[in-house]
């Protein structure tokens, strides 16, 4: 008895069957084969078609996604972007110091004054160093604009956003530049009509009254307020009556404060068991309401 052989090709699949061959005695073999035959034969089938639905099932998979990454593709295409290059450049062009401005006055030193200006002196060498320099240039209207944006700049990088500098009517003659610094406060802390009485700066913000405003000390304070998943804490900074000053409104929403979880796996030892079943049953915030 012979086997005919089965034909694989590229796509991996086998393509035929591997059925008896008789010959002259095809009858006997029929006879004596049809249960083998019938048997073997849904198995084969199954093998083939199996197979084949899963490569067709991968196939409309691939064309779904190709289909889906040309749509994306031709909707950033016309998306139209902002040319952040040409941006930054008029950032930087505009924090140039302009050439041959008249009238204009020859600065040799440029000073911070006001209340806590000692502790913002480092704005000026800063603003210095990273940009063209201002010392011993000739400055007009212009020109003072530019330097006081730009110790501006570098105090609100810091995290100061409410500290202010401008420069106030002086004599120039003598090269000395004085900018007055205006700090920003924080004038008071105050709850929303949702928050909690416990959700105040002295458990949860870095700030108090009278301090300096800064940024960096206000997302520390959210990061303390959210330290559970089901409370959404919000800090709005408002202008307070006090010039300079600020206040800062916490709003507090918290969802249902009960959360459960239930798992699962097989990592168990065999004294303890090999599958473990466990859950766990959390209840946020007791205490501040």
């Amino acid at each position: 008895m012979e086997l005919s052989y089965a034909n694989i090709k590229d796509d991996g699949m086998i393509h035929g069957f591997l059925l008896p061959r008789c010959g002259r005695y095809i009858c006997i073999c029929l006879a004596a084969s049809r249960h083998f035959f019938l048997s073997v034969f849904p198995v084969v089938l199954t093998i083939a078609v199996i197979p084949a639905m899963s490569y067709a099932q991968a196939d409309s998979g691939e064309m779904v996604r190709h289909q889906q990454e040309r749509e994306r593709a031709l909707r950033e295409s016309q998306e139209v972007r902002p040319d952040v290059r040409l941006q930054s450049q008029l950032d930087r062009d505009a924090l140039m110091i302009p050439e041959d401005e008249r009238p204009c006055f020859k600065i040799e030193k440029v000073t911070l004054t006001g209340q806590d200006a000692r502790r913002f002196e480092w704005a000026i060498e800063w603003a210095g160093r990273r940009g063209e320099p201002f010392m011993g240039r000739c400055l007009g209207s212009q020109g003072i604009g530019v330097v006081m944006r730009r110790v501006q700049n570098e105090i609100v990088a810091q995290g100061f956003i409410t500290t202010r500098v401008v420069a106030q009517p002086q004599d120039l003659n003598d090269g000395k530049l004085e900018l007055l610094l205006i700090p920003g406060r924080v004038d008071e802390v105050r709850n929303g009509e949702n928050a909690p009485w416990r959700a105040t700066y002295w458990n949860t913000m870095p700030l108090s009254p009278g301090d300096l405003l800064n940024l960096r000390d206000i997302e520390q304070g959210l990061e303390n307020l959210q330290r559970v998943p089901t409370v959404e804490p919000d800090i709005d900074i408002q202008p307070s009556e006090l010039p300079g000053e600020s206040d800062l409104l916490i709003d507090w929403k918290q969802r249902f404060p009960l959360r459960a979880s239930l798992f699962a796996d097989d990592s168990g030892s065999e004294s303890s068991g090999k599958y473990q079943l466990g859950g766990t049953l959390s209840l946020d915030h007791p205490t501040t309401r």
